[in-house]
């Protein structure tokens, strides 16, 4: 009993050490990729000139639902 503790703790022990590599390969990409877009956002060159994520476009106008006359008013209004 006491080889096969050791041989899973062993186990564990490299699949953690595994792990770390990955996680820590994936937080330098992570930051390599925040890094990229912070730069192109200083340039102001956006991807493939789409409109500015933190306002609406120039034209937009809302939409507001219509009243079809054929179901009930007052659940309309309520809505």
């Amino acid at each position: 009993m006491g080889d096969d503790l050791k041989g899973a703790i062993e186990a564990l022990t490299k699949n953690v050490v595994v792990l770390q590599k990955h996680v820590e390969a994936n937080a330098k990409a992570i930051a390599d990729l925040a890094l990229a877009q912070s730069s192109s956002a200083r340039m102001g060159r956006g991807l493939g000139g789409e409109h500015h994520q933190d306002r609406p476009p120039k034209h937009w106008r809302p939409e507001f639902p219509k009243y079809d006359s054929k179901s009930d008013l007052l659940a309309f209004l309520n809505q």
